[in-house]
């Protein structure tokens, strides 16, 4: 009885200690067993599935040195949220990512409760919005990896408003538009959404009244007219948070103020008396009250004074021929406005030289023109059928210009006439400059055929028109119009360059009269490498034009060629003129490569020759890391066009670099500038097996060997070799008999390796042993206790975990299979790929005890069982309470001793001096072999903590 109360004792006493183990720090992601305080070495985080992991509101953070804790996840919340193009029913919200977003999985972009964007990016655009409705905007960043399955989130919001709608048209009614008192009613209907405020503004052409603000769907305008046209704008407003306010596009409406009767026209003048007709002028009314349509015109003999007859004019022209007149008459007009709901009840009266002229002759018939040529034609004619007098006293003829200016007037006289001409007494005749001489004519040669050869410019319409002439003056008019042809243009010449800039100038030329007709100019700059332009430029009247487009520092000769439809003919080529210099252009060639050993490579070579623009003298370089203070040099230019720059820099791996590099030319003008950012890439780790001549797993050092696990040496300089980069994922490979591990390259290869759980059941190949925190825990391990080594290898125990109800995708250390040979490699991995070591082995574990299957036997081995099972059982006692005797002993005034093991670790194997044996312990806590075994105790003095058990050891119960 006493033996087995001591017995259970032991185990509830190994108990506590395993216990007490568990209760000391443990790394995040390390086993734990919950419900046990200060369990975790982190104090954020908690015992969440048998692992430390960060509390809610934390997120696991990686330190350089490859340890992790948990922070708030409020460092995770974006910043800068800001929004653009925005509409009615969507706007763009932008953010800035915080500086850890690499441990943000992904952001959500969310607004009020009805709206969410999954897995959003910025820029992100937010659909389906009311208009003018103010939203709260969320940005919500999302951590998944910290507790796969269970999200972390924290977010930054802001507020936004839609753009209000357009508002609706105008609904005014026509009295709402009387403006009989100088004032009107707009209104108008809402626009979808939200609105608080409306802007009316009222357009008369370019005079605005207004603006209007009203929170109403009316307002009034005043000082307006009636039956006249104004243009309405209408804009929405809603009131934006915090910002400006948001306004909505414009409506844009006609409206017609209500029409009331016109006024009469104003200032009527009668002209161009002819013996049947009076041309009369005059003004449109004051106030029209509306649009006029028409004229109306009452024809009053002045003997009588009654209406003779009512015109009218086709349209709103203010200018009527008024014909059906006698000869010598004196008339009076009336003149009325009619808008398109009444007419004027007042008039406007034209009296003042309204006299018809006396008989006139009739026009000249048979007028012709024929001979025509560039500059040219022959004109010809004959009498009128009637002259209405007894006598012809000649002809005017005039030719004008298409401005109807007088090219040409030429009069015929009478020369034997009993009458005589006198010129004062013609009108509307041609300045007397433009006139030949009289030409006198019998009547004989009057009623005869006439010609007149006219001398003209290319391409121009005139208009030709003869009047005979009677004892009342100049006749009715026979008129023809004609155009002279084009001709050929003359040679371009005096042609030069003025105000020359770096890609510009203008080109200047002459060419003779007169203008031969539609003349396209053509200039054309001429170079020898650079492409020749050309510029087109139409009108004869150009003497000048601007050329541009052109290359930098650039040597041009100009010709300008001029042309018609009839040919065309080419100036002398110009001297010769170079444009002035400017800045350079990018340089060429430009790369940045990877250099030997941790180096980046930079060349270039100067710009191609139509960008450089003028004469380099130097480049500039720039560069720095990211975040660092810049380092610039200054590298002269070489005579070979075709040298390359190149400089070669020292740069840490995964690092950010900012190069930049511009030409410098003569004129101290700044090139543009060639920008770049590299990241320096990460190499496959140094593999120090061939660096310094080492083994990582050295199977000399295998030791303690059993059926399911045995214990290794590894280096551990191996899986801290970060000098080609950052260290992403370390481990051991075990393999059995298809070792081929030539697809395991880089990080996402050594991450989706078979797991322990999945080899087993396969039952062939190769699998990961260790799991991704496996050296975190190690590194844990070699810096807890009072006293810190360095550390240079440690012992890892292979097979030492439980893994058979754990999830069969997640690595673990399970148990070896007895008797099978095992080679081992070493992982060490960062972005650049992963290094592989030697495969080391065989590592074999110990055979499986051998079963006797003889049936003649089996009494016999029962007996001899239970006599070694009796034997042991005793032999099991006694060593235990031996152990916990020997603890007991060494402990002084409560306080716990160890002679050998100064740093306060954990021994591994415990020796029994009574029986001069080893009982080797397995501390999942902590990894087996760091200190060599002349360090380790004969016994463990940290685990003698319970006073009371020992005190009945050694006294009994």
């Amino acid at each position: 009885m006493m033996h087995g109360h001591i017995i259970f004792v032991s185990l509830c006493l190994l108990c506590h200690v395993f216990h007490s183990t568990l209760s000391q720090d443990v790394a995040l992601s390390g086993y734990c067993q919950g419900g046990v305080d200060n369990e975790c070495s982190d104090p954020n985080a908690e015992c969440i599935k048998s692992k430390c992991t960060c509390n809610v509101g934390y997120y696991r953070f990686y330190e350089g040195n490859s340890q992790s804790n948990c922070r708030t996840v409020q460092e995770l919340q974006v910043t800068g949220i800001t929004f653009s193009n925005i509409k009615t029913t969507e706007f763009i919200v932008s953010w800035t990512t915080p500086t850890r977003s690499s441990y943000v999985s992904g952001y959500d972009v969310e607004w009020q409760t009805w709206g969410k964007v999954v897995d959003a990016t910025s820029p992100q655009k937010v659909t389906g919005l009311t208009p003018g409705k103010t939203y709260v905007v969320k940005v919500i960043s999302k951590d998944t990896a910290t507790q796969p399955g269970d999200t972390r989130t924290t977010n930054t919001s802001k507020q936004q408003a839609a753009k209000p709608s357009i508002p609706g048209p105008v609904t005014s009614s026509e009295n709402d538009l009387d403006a009989s008192d100088g004032n009107i009613v707009i209104k108008w209907t809402a626009g979808a959404g939200v609105t608080t405020l409306y802007r009316v503004k009222l357009f008369d052409g370019d005079t605005q009244k207004g603006p209007r603000d009203t929170p109403t769907l009316s307002t009034t305008f005043y000082n307006v007219l009636n039956g006249y046209r104004y243009i309405v704008s209408v804009t929405a407003r809603i009131q934006q948070f915090n910002e400006n306010d948001l306004w909505s596009g414009t409506k844009v409406s006609t409206i017609k103020t209500k029409v009331q009767v016109p006024q009469a026209p104003r200032n009527g003048v009668c002209k161009s008396p002819t013996d049947a007709s009076i041309t009369l002028d005059w003004d449109a009314p004051s106030l029209p009250n509306g649009d006029v349509r028409r004229y109306h015109i009452d024809v009053i003999n002045t003997a009588s004074y009654k209406v003779l007859f009512r015109d009218k004019t086709t349209g709103t022209e203010t200018q009527k021929v008024v014909g059906n007149l006698q000869p010598g008459t004196n008339y009076i007009f009336r003149l009325y406005a009619e808008n398109e709901g009444y007419n004027s009840t007042t008039y406007a009266q034209v009296s003042s030289a309204c006299k018809t002229r006396a008989k006139m002759t009739e026009a000249p018939t048979k007028l012709a023109v024929n001979g025509v040529t560039s500059r040219g034609f022959d004109i010809s004619w004959e009498k009128p059928e009637n002259t209405y007098s007894d006598e012809n006293y000649g002809y005017v003829l005039q030719i004008k210009d298409e401005t109807s200016s007088c090219w040409k007037e030429v009069i015929y006289s009478c020369s034997d006439c009993s009458g005589s001409l006198k010129l004062s007494y013609l009108t509307n005749l041609c300045d007397p400059t433009k006139r030949d001489p009289v030409i006198d004519k019998t009547k004989q040669e009057l009623a005869s055929k006439l010609t007149y050869t006219a001398v003209l410019h290319p391409d121009i319409v005139y208009t030709v028109s003869v009047t005979a002439i009677n004892y009342a003056g100049r006749g009715h008019l026979a008129t023809y119009t004609q155009r002279t042809n084009e001709e050929a243009p003359q040679k371009p010449y005096q042609v030069s360059v003025t105000d020359i800039k770096s890609t510009n100038f203008t080109v200047n030329w002459e060419i003779g009269s007169p203008r031969p007709g539609i003349t396209t100019y053509t200039i054309k700059m001429m170079t020898d490498i650079a492409q020749s332009k050309e510029f087109n430029v139409v009108g004869y009247e150009n003497r000048n034009y601007l050329a541009t487009g052109l290359e930098e520092f650039w040597n041009y000769n100009v010709t300008v060629t001029a042309s018609t439809s009839i040919g065309s003919v080419t100036s002398d080529v110009s001297d010769n003129y170079r444009t002035l210099p400017a800045a350079p252009g990018k340089v060429s060639s430009f790369s940045v490569q990877d250099g030997q050993g941790q180096k980046l490579k930079l060349s270039w070579k100067a710009p191609h020759i139509l960008e450089r623009n003028s004469i380099i003298k130097k480049y500039r370089f720039i560069h720095n890391a990211i975040g660092d203070l810049q380092s610039q040099q200054t590298l002269n230019q070489n005579g070979d066009e075709n040298y390359e720059f190149s400089i070669s820099l020292d740069v840490v791996p995964e690092t950010f670099y900012y190069f930049e590099v511009f030409a410098i030319n003569e004129q101290d003008m700044n090139g543009e500038k060639t920008i770049t950012i590299k990241q320096a890439h990460a190499k496959v780790p140094v593999n120090i097996e061939e660096t310094l001549g080492v083994d990582v797993i050295p199977l000399r050092l295998l030791k303690d060997i059993e059926r399911t696990q045995f214990t290794v040496t590894l280096l551990k300089e191996f899986f801290e070799e970060s000098t080609n980069g950052e260290i992403k994922a370390t481990g051991i490979i075990a393999c059995v008999k298809d070792c081929n591990l030539e697809d395991i390259k880089k990080v996402t290869d050594f991450d989706t390796m078979k797991t322990w759980k999945q080899y087993t059941d396969q039952g062939s190949g190769f699998y990961r042993v260790t799991s991704p925190s496996w050296f975190d825990e190690i590194q844990t391990f070699c810096n807890t206790g009072r006293k810190k080594r360095s550390i240079k290898s440690f012992e890892y125990t292979l097979g030492s975990e439980y893994c058979t109800y754990l999830p069969a995708d997640e690595y673990c250390n399970g148990p070896l299979q007895p008797g099978t040979s095992y080679k081992l490699v070493a992982v060490v991995c960062n972005i650049g790929g992963c290094l592989l070591s030697r495969q080391y082995g065989p590592f074999i574990t110990a055979a499986a005890a051998h079963v006797i299957e003889d049936s003649n036997c089996s009494t016999q081995s029962l007996v001899i069982g239970l006599v070694l099972g009796l034997i042991n059982l005793v032999l099991l006692v006694y060593a235990g309470y031996t152990t916990i005797t020997l603890r007991r002993i060494r402990t002084k005034d409560g306080q716990k001793t160890n002679s050998n093991d100064k740093s306060g670790h954990v021994s591994e194997t415990y020796a029994n001096e009574a029986f001069g044996s080893e009982v080797t312990r397995r501390d999942y806590g902590n990894p087996a072999g760091q200190y060599s075994e002349s360090e380790y105790l004969t016994l463990d003095a940290n685990t003698r903590e319970d006073k009371t058990t020992y005190d009945t050891l050694r006294n009994g119960p």
